[in-house]
């Protein structure tokens, strides 16, 4: 199994094209940090590549595709949950196999995602399946309901000879998503689970898990809000205090986006604004009732630049794209761009911030003066 050690984060990601996009601009040194949690979307999303829902077989093959295209050659989590609805349970044990067959052939380097529960329930065979495609292990994911559960220790041994897997060939995911993060003490919890769980095997990665980002947009429009980055938080709390947490617990969360995963379905207003995250939270600034787009995301990328939160043209290629639309030198993009942009300043902020704790650093970016500054002071650019 691909190592993936303590150094690494693990965003949890939509395979959307924003997402994507994001993922394709790292850095080099960043993104050798980051080992993305991706989810494709149901075939019911529209396709922003081709215009239009895909068909159930261009679904299996272009999330293989995709995520091989745009993620080569680097570990990851692929997690095609969303799909069994659509493209049928019963019939699993062909399409999730070819899915990540198409993956692998595609230079991916995907570990397959399940819940213990679909491991112990009617998915299981596939699951078997598709491990013998990939043979890189598995990651399991327990949530909150299954930490509770005294027979979890049982349910973890079983599941893992049924796979016939050693614990150093799986990634355990600590879903707190469902968590109330505000509740005093809940690092506690976190650690307790880690230890809980750690008593069991020596597991290739053991990971945290959640987000405080709320489902509906905190700012109100033409304003400005701040949400607390409250897993980062958490995470901290529980890794600092403990020193056996503080070398095997690994960090995740939903990037700048909340745990609920809308898919399919009506399409929303779209509301022009960034989600622009700091060190310690996010500040939201979104455009005004009768602003048109452009005007609303040329200013309030100007605010993001011109305030102390923003991290520097050469801090990632999301804040240059910022920096520049702030001077005109691009124009507004659509809803992809933003979160190409939110994610992608998002990932690689949590990954600085990571190095600072876990004792490694990021460069930043050599990246050419604008044309529009050279002009301010006579050079041609």
């Amino acid at each position: 199994m691909h190592f993936l050690g303590h150094q690494s984060y693990f965003p949890k990601l939509r395979l959307k094209q924003g997402e994507y996009l994001a993922l394709r601009d790292l850095a080099n040194d960043v993104a050798q940090h980051v080992a993305p949690h991706i989810v494709a979307p149901p075939p019911k999303e529209r396709d922003p590549e081709k215009g239009r829902p895909l068909t159930n077989d261009e679904m299996v093959y272009e999330t293989g595709r995709r995520v091989g295209q745009y993620w080569p050659m680097r570990p990851c989590l692929l997690d095609a949950g969303f799909l069994v609805d659509a493209l049928g349970e019963a019939e699993a044990g062909e399409w999730l196999p070819r899915l990540f067959r198409v993956a692998v052939d595609s230079a991916a380097l995907p570990t397959p995602v399940f819940g213990l529960g679909d491991i112990e329930g009617a998915l299981g065979p596939a699951v078997q399946r598709t491990l013998a495609v990939t043979q890189d292990g598995i990651a399991i994911r327990v949530t909150l309901t299954d930490l509770l559960d005294p027979d979890l220790t049982t349910r973890l041994h079983r599941a893992l000879l049924k796979l016939v897997l050693k614990p150093h060939e799986c990634v355990l995911i600590l879903d707190f998503s469902q968590a109330d993060l505000t509740l005093f003490g809940v690092h506690e919890t976190v650690i307790g689970s880690f230890r809980q769980i750690s008593e069991i095997g020596l597991w290739n990665a053991v990971v945290f898990q959640a987000t405080n980002y709320p489902e509906a947009n905190p700012a109100a429009a033409g304003g400005q809000a701040r949400i607390t980055r409250l897993e980062w938080e958490t995470w901290k709390r529980a890794t600092a205090i403990d020193e056996v947490v503080r070398r095997g617990l690994s960090y995740g969360d939903f990037a700048a986006d909340s745990a609920k995963f809308k898919f399919g379905g009506k399409r929303a207003k779209i509301i022009p604004h960034y989600r622009y995250a700091t060190m310690g939270d996010w500040r939201v600034d979104r455009g005004g009732k009768d602003e048109s787009m452009a005007a609303a995301m040329a200013r309030i990328a100007r605010q993001i630049v011109e305030s102390k939160d923003f991290a520097g043209r050469d801090f990632c290629r999301a804040d240059e794209m910022m920096h520049d639309l702030s001077l005109g030198l691009s124009g507004p993009g659509n809803a992809t761009t933003w979160r190409r942009i939110n994610i992608g300043h998002h990932i690689t902020r949590v990954v600085v911030d990571l190095g600072g704790l876990r004792g490694f650093q990021i460069a930043r970016r050599a990246s050419e003066v604008p044309a529009a500054q050279l002009s301010l002071f006579g050079f041609n650019s």
